[in-house]
């Protein structure tokens, strides 16, 4: 079953935006930088690892978790970074959301 963030509840009804649409809009970004910018640091997958996005709803806030699959030689910091602000900015232009809180979490390969 989706689930929804409620962007607006009043006697009219309810209008809401399922989390569906926060990872789509996340993992494209993922994959545009995968294919791109970082192509050579940021991997689909080592062994039993995935880059990869979960979004969940904790009350009124979406948050997303990113599992990004890193070579040993790539700058974590200035990749993280980045990743979050690319989807933070996306969700917000797309959505006007701003309640999102992005968390990357880095698996380094061999």
């Amino acid at each position: 079953m989706n689930q929804y963030f409620i962007v607006s509840d009043n006697k009219e009804g309810k209008l809401g935006i399922s989390l569906n649409v926060f990872t789509t809009i996340s993992e494209n970004i993922l994959n545009n930088l995968m294919e791109s910018t970082y192509k050579d640091i940021l991997l689909k997958s080592y062994e039993k690892k995935k880059t990869g996005v979960k979004t969940t709803l904790n009350k009124d806030k979406v948050n997303i978790d990113c599992l990004l699959v890193v070579s040993k030689d790539a700058d974590i910091k200035t990749l993280s970074d980045d990743v979050k602000n690319r989807i933070y900015e996306q969700i917000n232009k797309q959505t006007e959301i701003s309640n999102v809180h992005v968390l990357t979490t880095v698996c380094l390969t061999d």
